[in-house]
């Protein structure tokens, strides 16, 4: 689900170092739609600042969310008479990488069309050309009953691909108001709303509205990806234990060249993935982000920030040794080859694509744990992600239905399904025992192993048999491979330090922009990242010094192409949040 999804996006293209992250904290939000408007319209105010924020704001979010067990979060829910209807349908948008729509070889979906009586007509776009085709759809109205917007390029308002974010979606008539809708029709959905506060925060607008269905797990799944290190050559430059710093990287990589073991141990597909595990240990994202501050609750845009100063010179040093491939921006895919003939030592990578590299390269590799600077008491990165830690959504996977649909009643018929105790069952495990699942002495079901199981196309296993393309409530550890120890160690490893030590997170997926604050953003941002993208590589490439003159020149710019503005905005949208 939430990660295989992300696995079939980056499985063909791995970098180096993507992170794990953890996030932010979150006030308890008011237990229904109307509070949440009553609380969005006290704070709704342009010039907000993390002044107005109680302290106890945030600190209730932080408890809110470490207290809550899934078992805790789980809710009875209304069961569905199957089938639904007899022979109905609805369209329905999403991106499949390097898949057509679901045919024969996806049992599940022909199952499940089978069940309900309610069959779905896919319209499948490419990755490379979704967000092209999205565009035309939203402009010609000409639109899928549902739009299901995993694997869409976000737009300036956080999360939505929609230009202006979901309430001008909503008031351009594209993109329905669903809360009547869910409330009325879907109680399934709206139970599990109304019971998982945390929950409902990150998918209402700041009035409270509704506007998707969402791929809801139990409880927040933690890191999924991070570093995986060659150890056969760690060994071979004789090195026997994984850097946790970002000098003991440094170290590790002086030795494999030094042993000539490989002559640039690194290499990613574009900037974001260079090196954000070490990115994080400084505290930036090392991309044009807006992050929090946690003790103070302010806004702040990571790419002026010292952190990020910092971090370049790290990896200056790093290209000036020529640790780094030269031409690692002009790199447009990492291939496994690379991997299996010794190019890259430290490469990103996901939870499943190890079976694949382990069993079929002959290949010694470990996972890497989360980097902390040499001179930083704390064992963790100074920066967490909001999504892996504290969310249980997943920014872009949910689906929103279109304002022209005439199957409505079939859509919210066909969801309250997926959310209901069979439903939710079906969509995690399948629907034949001892086929995709098998159930255990205490009346548990489990997957079968062969369900975890992928090859190098990554069309088997649970793709084939349960819902890994659309929103269910999701069990968050499902996924973690009982068939190998080496993933179920890397993700263990990748998760394990003490989050709530962090000071710096990024923004949870419920912040959202109004249409001002959106127009601000758009206006004041294309110019700076643009600008950004410019200067830092010329920086990264030592193509240019960096020193406290140019690196004032390039603030002052930013600073006077309106930076202050976009801060404002999203410090506004934050702290409505808190309120929510």
């Amino acid at each position: 689900m939430k990660h295989c999804k992300r696995l079939l996006a980056m499985v063909l293209a791995l970098g180096l170092f993507s992170a794990c992250g953890a996030a932010p904290a979150s006030s308890a939000p008011a237990s229904s739609a109307a509070a949440s408007a009553e609380a969005a319209e006290a704070t709704d105010t342009p010039n907000a600042t993390a002044a107005a924020v109680e302290p106890s704001a945030q600190e209730a979010l932080s408890a809110e969310l470490s207290e809550a067990k899934p078992e805790e979060n789980v809710v009875q829910r209304e069961e569905c008479e199957l089938p639904l209807y007899d022979g109905e349908s609805f369209t329905y948008w999403t991106v499949l990488q390097g898949m057509d729509e679901p045919n024969d070889s996806f049992l599940f979906w022909n199952q499940l069309a089978d069940a309900t009586g309610v069959t779905m007509e896919f319209v499948n776009a490419p990755e490379e050309t979704a967000m092209e085709k999205y565009n035309l759809m939203m402009a010609t109205g000409d639109c899928t009953d549902v739009i299901y917007e995993r694997g869409l390029t976000t737009g300036t308002s956080s999360s939505c691909p929609y230009n202006g974010g979901y309430a001008k979606a909503i008031a351009d008539g594209v993109y329905m108001d669903l809360t009547d809708a869910i409330e009325e029709n879907c109680p399934n959905y709206w139970s599990i709303l109304q019971e998982n506060p945390g929950v409902y925060r990150d998918l209402a607008l700041d009035d409270g509205t509704l506007y998707c269905f969402a791929a809801i797990m139990d409880e927040p799944y933690g890191p999924n990806q991070g570093a995986w290190v060659r150890t056969d050559m760690m060994k071979q430059a004789g090195m026997e234990e994984i850097p946790t710093t970002e000098t003991g990287w440094l170290e590790l990589w002086r030795a494999m060249k030094s042993a000539d073991v490989v002559q640039q141990p690194t290499r990613a597909s574009n900037l974001g993935d260079l090196y954000p595990n070490i990115a994080e240990a400084y505290g930036t994202t090392a991309s044009s982000n807006f992050l929090i501050d946690l003790e103070s609750g302010s806004v702040f845009y990571d790419m002026t920030s010292d952190m990020y100063r910092d971090y370049l010179e790290y990896f200056r040093q790093v290209y000036s040794e020529g640790i780094v491939d030269p031409d690692f921006y002009s790199v447009s895919e990492t291939s496994m080859a690379d991997i299996d003939g010794g190019l890259i030592a430290t490469y990103e990578c996901v939870l499943g694509a190890a079976n694949m590299m382990t069993t079929t390269k002959g290949i010694e590799m470990a996972a890497a744990p989360a980097v902390h600077l040499s001179d930083y008491a704390a064992a963790q990165p100074k920066l967490i992600n909001y999504e892996d830690w504290n969310s249980r959504i997943t920014t872009g996977t949910w689906c929103c239905v279109s304002a022209n649909t005439e199957k409505l009643d079939v859509i919210l018929d066909w969801f309250n399904f997926t959310y209901s105790d069979y439903g939710i069952q079906v969509c995690n495990y399948g629907f034949d025992e001892g086929v995709s699942y098998e159930v255990l002495s205490d009346g548990s079901l489990q997957l079968l192993p062969e369900m975890l199981d992928r090859d190098e196309n990554m069309v088997v296993g649970r793709m084939q048999y349960t819902m890994e393309e659309g929103p269910t409530y999701e069990i968050a550890k499902i996924e973690l491979p009982v068939s190998s120890d080496f993933i179920r160690d890397s993700y263990n490893t990748w998760g394990d330090f003490d989050k709530d030590a962090a000071i710096y997170s990024t923004l949870p997926a419920g912040v959202s922009l109004s249409e001002q604050e959106n127009a601000t953003v758009s206006n004041v941002m294309g110019d700076i990242e643009t600008y950004v993208s410019t200067v830092t590589m010329q920086w990264m490439t030592c193509a240019s010094e960096l020193n406290d003159e140019t690196w004032n020149e390039y603030v002052t710019y930013i600073e006077d192409s309106g930076i202050d503005d976009a801060i404002a905005a999203y410090q506004a949208a934050y702290d409505r949040y808190l309120t929510k």
